[in-house]
């Protein structure tokens, strides 16, 4: 028949091109999720159940000195020193354990040297619900550190201070009062 075989032949065709169109939106996605995650500055990964890196975004790349190549299938061990991997892998086994996501504050250990880092760590999931990796998102927070630490050292000089000290912003109004004004 055929008709048949030219309803049969459009069909196929159109099963292809939807097939082709879901591809190129895929990769398109994949290519876009990457941009997102290589230019922001959080580092960002993702690791298997063994521990083993099967992505990481180019802020990794750079703290760590190794390209992506590099890093995959490899463990915290295999990457850092054994002070760090070892705290990385406890997150990982903790994450796992647990089946949630934790809030930690860790040190980084960047080519000048080591920086805090705020970092949130979490499991993923398959459609059934099921952990398959464990992935972390960690965010420098060395210039946050420095200005908690200056705010540290102004309230212990105005504690030990018996003097009338006082900060005021340029518009005239006090920022902060040495409790001696309060006498």
């Amino acid at each position: 028949n055929p008709k048949g075989g030219l309803i049969g032949f459009v069909k196929v065709t159109r099963d292809l091109t939807e097939r082709e169109l879901a591809r190129q939106e895929l990769q398109e996605g994949r290519a876009r999720l990457q941009a997102i995650l290589d230019n922001t500055p959080a580092i960002v990964y993702v690791k298997d159940l063994n521990g083993r890196y099967l992505f990481v975004n180019h802020q990794f790349e750079l703290i760590s000195g190794l390209s992506r190549e590099q890093i995959k299938g490899k463990t915290d061990f295999d990457i850092f020193l054994k002070e760090y991997a070892a705290a990385a892998d406890t997150h990982h086994r903790k994450i796992l354990e647990t089946q949630a996501a934790v809030k930690v504050e860790e040190t980084i250990l960047y080519p000048d040297g080591p920086h805090p880092h705020l970092a949130v760590k979490f499991p993923l999931r398959d459609a059934a619900g099921k952990i398959y990796a464990t992935s972390g998102i960690s965010t420098d927070i060395t210039e946050r550190k420095r200005v908690e630490q200056i705010q540290k050292e102004r309230d212990w000089f105005f504690d030990l201070s018996r003097d009338m000290i006082c900060v005021a912003n340029f518009d005239g109004y006090f920022k902060t009062l040495h409790p001696a004004w309060e006498n």
